[in-house]
Parts: structure tokens; C-alpha cells; sequence
């Protein structure tokens, strides 16, 4: 019985168990409890649906939304991922790789970026200048300076890089038709 406990399989179970107590956050209505009564397929494909309406809506504009929006949006691409992981094993159609795959290289990109924007914070507090960029009171001297400057250098060129392919993969997300839909629509 102990083995049972303790093995992956039972942990899954509990963490599903309590997914289910959270029904309501992925967008069911409270007057018909947890979802329980509803087809997994017809819940996961709403739980889906949602959290890929409300990433769209973040990134709309996306190749002119600022970090911090950008930021926004990882953080609701992220969302959808675990709400794939949750629900990804409800659907099995052959346009699941390919979406999955473009939601990994976008999410790879964003967390690329999101490492930049961390080191040039990083780097501006180190050497003393505000993250906007303004000097401080008392600007770095010599070699530090020297050595700021050249790895500043080398991450927004890095983020420019990157820039370009994050746009390019944003662009191949969208248009990716989500698997769900069609196997919901009975289209696989």
C-alpha cells in the first residue's frame, strides 16, 4: 500500500483531484459545481479555448507591445501550456504536435527575452544606472564601465536577435489552429 502512495501515478490523481476543486478558475460557471457533470472533453476544450482567448488578447499588436507587455504575455502563454499539460491527454489529433510545438519555440523565445531584460536590470544595478536607462548620481568609472558597457552591448544586441524571431513565431502561433476545436467539432 505504501508503494501505491508514494508512486507518481497517485500523485498525478491528487494533483487532479485538487485541479478540480479550481474548476471555477477555468472559466465554468459555480451554479454547475466543480464541471463535474459535463463531458471532459466539452470541460478541457472550454478551459482551453479560455486560456487561448485571453493570451490572443494580450499579444494583440505584439510587435509593438513593450517588455512589460510582452512580459504579459509569457505569463499567459505560460498558463496555457499547464492547462495543456493538464488537459492535453483528453485530445489526440494530429494537429497537437504541431500547435504544442509552436507554443514550446514561442514560449522558448519569450523566456529567451525575459533572461535579457533580467540581465540588463541585473547589470544596471550593479553598475549603478537606473533600469530606464538614466544615469545615476555618480556614473560607473573606468573598468567597470568599460565591462558594463560591453555586456550591455552584447544583450540588446542579443534581444534585437531575438526580437525578430520572436516575432516571426508569435505570427506561427496565431495562425496555428487550436486542436481542441477541431476534435471538439469532431474534425480530427
Amino acid at each position: 500500500m505504501g508503494e501505491a502512495l508514494s508512486s507518481p501515478r497517485y500523485r498525478h490523481l491528487l494533483i487532479d483531484l485538487c485541479a478540480l476543486g479550481h474548476a471555477d478558475d477555468l472559466g465554468m460557471p459555480a451554479e454547475n459545481g466543480p464541471g463535474l457533470d459535463q463531458p471532459l472533453a466539452e470541460l478541457a476544450s472550454h478551459a482551453l479555448s479560455r486560456a487561448h482567448r485571453k493570451l490572443l488578447k494580450r499579444g494583440d499588436g505584439f510587435e509593438t507591445l513593450s517588455k512589460p507587455e510582452r512580459h504579459e504575455v509569457r505569463i499567459a502563454l505560460k498558463r496555457l501550456r499547464y492547462a495543456l499539460d493538464f488537459f492535453g491527454g483528453v485530445f489526440e489529433s494530429e494537429g497537437k504536435k504541431k500547435f504544442i510545438k509552436r507554443l514550446a519555440r514561442l514560449q522558448e523565445d519569450l523566456g529567451r527575452m525575459n533572461d535579457v531584460a533580467v540581465a540588463e536590470t541585473m547589470l544596471a544595478r550593479l553598475v549603478g544606472v537606473a533600469g530606464d536607462g538614466l544615469a545615476a548620481a555618480e556614473p560607473p568609472q573606468g573598468q567597470l564601465a568599460f565591462a558594463a558597457g560591453g555586456i550591455l552591448g552584447w544583450h540588446r544586441r542579443r534581444a534585437a536577435e531575438i526580437d525578430l524571431q520572436v516575432v516571426a513565431d508569435w505570427n506561427a502561433f496565431v495562425s496555428a489552429e487550436p486542436f481542441w476545436a477541431r476534435e471538439q467539432n469532431g474534425a480530427v
